[in-house]
C-alpha cells in the first residue's frame, strides 16, 4: 500500500512522492542506492514505484535509473521508466525501446510512439511512416493501434510542419490495402479532407 501511494503521490508532486517513499525504500547511504536497491527487487511493484519517486532526482541520477528501468522484464516497471525517459527528453532510449517490438509491450509502444512525436516530431515522422505502412517489423502491421496512432502522426506533421509529401504515405497504404482497418483509414481519410 505505502508504494501504490508512492506512485500517486509523484503524479502531483513528485518530492513529496520521493519523501512518502523513504518510509519503505531499502537502507543505504544515499537516497539514489535506495533506489537502487529497490530496482533490484524481485516485485515489479516495487521496481516501478522507485522510478516513480526517482522524478525527484536530478535530471542524471533519475536518467540513469530510468535506463535500468527500461530494460526491466516488466512492463509496469517499463512504463515508470518511460515517464522519467520523456521527462529527460531522451528520445534515443525510448526509439531503440520501440524498435523491439512484442505481443506483450503493445500499450507501451503505443505510449512510447506518442512521446517520441512529442519529445522530436520531425525525427519521429520515418518511424511513423514506417508503422503506419506496417512495414519493418510484423507486430506493427498487426497492432492497428499503434498503426492508428502512427496515422496521426503523419497528420501532425502534415499540420504542423506543412509536410505535404506525407500525403504519399496514406496514398500508398490505400492502394496496398483496398478494405484495410478502419483504425488505418481513419487518419487517412482525414489526411485527405483536410489536405
Amino acid at each position: 500500500m505505502a508504494m501504490m501511494a508512492t506512485v500517486a503521490f509523484a503524479h502531483f508532486d513528485v518530492q513529496r512522492g520521493l519523501e512518502q517513499a523513504l518510509e519503505w525504500l531499502p537502507k543505504a547511504p544515499t537516497v539514489r542506492e535506495r533506489l537502487l536497491r529497490a530496482l533490484k527487487s524481485p516485485e515489479p511493484i516495487e521496481r516501478s514505484s522507485a522510478l516513480y519517486a526517482a522524478r525527484a532526482l536530478p535530471a542524471e541520477d533519475g536518467l540513469s535509473l530510468a535506463l535500468l528501468g527500461l530494460s526491466d522484464p516488466s512492463v509496469l516497471v517499463r512504463f515508470a521508466a518511460r515517464r522519467l525517459l520523456e521527462e529527460g527528453k531522451a528520445w534515443e532510449p525510448l526509439y531503440r525501446e520501440l524498435m523491439h517490438p512484442h505481443e506483450h509491450k503493445r500499450l507501451l509502444h503505443r505510449a512510447i510512439l506518442n512521446i517520441l512525436a512529442r519529445l522530436d516530431l520531425e525525427r519521429t515522422l520515418k518511424v511513423a511512416s514506417e508503422i503506419y505502412r506496417g512495414q519493418g517489423k510484423e507486430a506493427w502491421r498487426e497492432d492497428l493501434w499503434l498503426r492508428h496512432n502512427a496515422g496521426y502522426i503523419l497528420l501532425a506533421g502534415i499540420q504542423q510542419l506543412g509536410r505535404s509529401d506525407l500525403l504519399e504515405v496514406f496514398r500508398a497504404v490505400l492502394e496496398q490495402e483496398p478494405h484495410p482497418s478502419p483504425l488505418v483509414l481513419l487518419p487517412a481519410v482525414q489526411a485527405f479532407l483536410n489536405g
